[in-house]
């Protein structure tokens, strides 16, 4: 998969660079002081200041720890940031192959009789997921084990189906 970069914010480093420039001043050092005890190249405070360049999290330490300044306060600046507000109430559940034939059991899936190869199918067409048929089959024959399924031997090959639980 390809890295994706990400698209710089000219105005956050601008406004990251005032908040630096404001803070050095403060002390009132030059760039090149700042750049003396960071151990930061006065060329890249330059940058960093101006919103040339964004500065990474070793950087921002370093000016944030000459400055004697925690590096949260380094991005303690006023500057509009759209957040995500928009969160799924539960995450996507990620089961497993036995997860997978549960929740198949549970729907009903197994009223007429399936194959392993038909229940791999089935979940890839549904959800994406590849099962693995070793896999596969071993859980259909614990579900067995636990009557929960039964076998049917068709054309040499095993079919699961629901056992009809008999009415009270």
């Amino acid at each position: 998969m390809a890295k994706r970069e990400l698209e710089p914010d000219l105005g956050y480093q601008k406004a990251f660079g005032n908040r630096v420039r404001e803070l050095r001043e403060k002390v009132g050092w030059t760039q090149v002081d700042l750049s003396i005890y960071s151990k930061v190249s006065d060329y890249q405070i330059s940058v960093i200041e101006n919103g040339h360049e964004a500065a990474n999290l070793q950087t921002i330490k370093a000016i944030a720890a000459a400055l004697g300044k925690l590096p949260s306060e380094l991005l303690d600046f006023k500057y509009p940031i759209k957040l995500n507000n928009s969160f799924p109430k539960k995450p996507k559940e990620k089961l497993g192959t036995t997860g997978h034939i549960q929740k198949l059991f549970s729907e009903g899936y197994f009223v007429d009789p399936k194959s392993v190869k038909n229940v791999i199918e089935y979940v890839f067409e549904v959800t994406g997921t590849k099962l693995v048929s070793k896999d596969t089959s071993g859980a259909l024959l614990v579900f067995a084990k636990n009557k929960l399924l039964r076998i049917i031997r068709r054309e040499g090959r095993n079919l699961y189906q629901s056992i009809k639980k008999a009415k009270s």
